[in-house]
């Protein structure tokens, strides 16, 4: 495909460590290459995760996401580049791992 110019980016909402295996697989891994992550709130290189285009939520913001989901009865949580953020003690294994930083 990008012989004839055309270019592919993983989208997803997972972080950059829960898909980095797949660029290898898919030839994604070299300069040029893209991913989008975090549920759309980062655009990162695929060869070294570095981020070229974030959204960025506030204090303000991540406590309103959290009184709303504690509302709906519905599980939490926001990761930045190091940190899972979460009032929900109850978090899975997968989660945790994939939290893990770079």
């Amino acid at each position: 495909m990008r012989g004839k110019g055309v270019y592919v980016a993983l989208a997803t909402g997972r972080p950059y460590i829960g898909i980095e295996r797949y660029f290898t697989e898919l030839d994604l891994q070299a300069e040029g290459n893209f991913c989008i992550t975090n549920n759309d709130m980062l655009v990162q290189r695929t060869v070294d995760g570095s981020c070229i285009l974030q959204t960025v939520f506030d204090t303000n913001d991540y406590r309103y996401l959290e009184d709303l989901f504690q509302q709906l009865e519905v599980n939490f949580h926001a990761l930045d580049f190091d940190t899972l953020y979460t009032a929900n003690c109850d978090i899975s294994r997968y989660t945790v791992y994939e939290a893990r930083p770079y």
